[in-house]
């Protein structure tokens, strides 16, 4: 697709993990850079690690994201000249970096606010979104979708629910690729023992607050996973738990397959939409 002759020009700057930790033929950052180029604006490439307060200023190295074959192995990127930039340097920011939300995920995209002196909307997400909210928790603003959980450090609030929903799912807050994911069972004195120690090391010892889902059946026969665009639905597709679990993961084979709405799922997906429009 080419650019339209009275489209701006846009500079995109694209930041990711490190270069040879990237899945570079299937990276869905590199394939929006790549779009970007195909429809005449400028790509850049930033490695996370370099971004940095130096001088007094916060700046990073980017590489110009010149060409990419259609094979869009590693070898298959053609760069240009190495520089140093700053965010102002950019139309539009794109910070992309792969769980889990720790420090690692939150130092770099808090020096990169000290070096901005435009407006902040040049960030996608916003710097709001990407500093403030926490994906699995963000549905418990939408009462319709909310799944039934309690997110919390102490032993007796966590102990409380299980025991009254009898299975649960334990997930940490800022993990992502299933890790750290347990179900908990909790109906005799020997599960609630074990749901228990669980807890100690999901918790560092009941100093990090987890969530405590109650488990829903329903995910043996798979979940819909939706994709948005501006608030506005762009497509969804059927996730399979692998086989003999309840996880969902594909980067160790979960399968996906095609999947249509209900009435009902289209209702609430307009919902979610209009959430997330507001942010």
């Amino acid at each position: 697709m080419k650019r339209a002759a009275h489209q701006k020009r846009h500079r995109f700057l694209w930041i990711t993990d490190p270069w040879l930790t990237l899945d570079h033929p299937n990276d869905t950052s590199l394939r929006l850079a790549e779009e970007a180029i195909l429809q005449g604006h400028e790509s850049h490439w930033c490695d996370v690690k370099t971004i940095r307060f130096e001088q007094g200023r916060a700046c990073f190295t980017a590489f110009p994201l010149m060409k990419c074959e259609s094979r869009r192995a590693a070898r298959d990127f053609l760069f240009g000249k190495v520089g140093t930039f700053t965010p102002d340097d950019f139309d539009s920011l794109h910070y992309r970096t792969d769980p889990p939300v720790d420090q690692a995920y939150f130092g770099p995209l808090q020096i990169l606010t000290l070096g901005l002196k435009a407006n902040q909307s040049k960030f996608v997400n916003p710097l709001s979104v990407l500093l403030h909210s926490n994906e699995k928790l963000e549905s418990q603003l939408i009462p319709s979708v909310a799944p039934d959980m309690v997110v919390s450090s102490q032993l007796e609030v966590l102990k409380r629910f299980g025991i009254q929903r009898k299975k649960t799912i334990l997930k940490p807050l800022h993990d992502a690729q299933s890790r750290g994911i347990h179900l908990l069972s909790w109906t005799t004195p020997r599960e609630r023992n074990e749901a228990v120690q669980y807890l100690v090391k999901a918790t560092r010892n009941f100093t990090v607050p987890v969530i405590l889902q109650r488990f829903l059946k329903g995910i043996l026969k798979g979940e819909k996973r939706l994709w948005f665009i501006d608030g506005k639905l762009l497509g969804a597709v059927k996730k399979h738990p692998l086989p003999l679990d309840y996880r969902v993961n594909i980067d160790q084979g979960s399968a996906i397959t095609s999947t249509t709405l209900t009435i009902r799922e289209n209702k609430l997906a307009r919902e979610i939409g209009k959430h997330l429009q507001q942010h």
